[in-house]
């Protein structure tokens, strides 16, 4: 059963988090912080997972910058158990820290919203496309 790409957590499990986010890079977060809206969306490629706890710790990179994600076990229960290196997500969340002046800055996303993109070839090339034109506008 694919259970991961079918699960949207959220507060009332409502895939409309979508909505009111903006979609985003993780360049423009670390570089405009004062700009972040409430809830952002991001995607990219899950490069680390942390052993699980109450709150479990990923790593996403979306070709411009990598992203510390925090995952609520008991909201993403039936998620974090399906959570493997190389999948391709979808995350909606608030902007919990920004980078300091620490060798290896991160921000951290509180997720809201997870999806499993990684069988949605259309959402992997045409973000590959926006990472290229926000690229050549830096």
């Amino acid at each position: 059963m694919d259970s991961v790409s079918n699960v949207t957590q959220s507060s009332g499990g409502k895939p409309s988090d979508r909505e009111g986010s903006r979609k985003t890079f993780v360049s423009l977060i670390a570089r405009q912080p004062a700009r972040v809206p409430p809830l952002v969306w991001v995607q990219g490629v899950l490069v680390w997972c942390g052993a699980r706890a109450i709150t479990q710790r990923v790593l996403l990179d979306d070709g411009t910058g990598v992203i510390e994600v925090l995952l609520d076990t008991a909201r993403f229960r039936e998620l974090s158990g399906e959570l493997c290196v190389g999948m391709y997500l979808m995350v909606v969340g608030s902007v919990e820290s920004f980078p300091t002046g620490s060798p290896s800055p991160r921000v951290q996303l509180s997720a809201r919203t997870v999806r499993d993109l990684s069988t949605s070839v259309e959402s992997q090339a045409v973000w590959i496309l926006e990472v290229i034109a926000v690229s050549r506008e830096s």
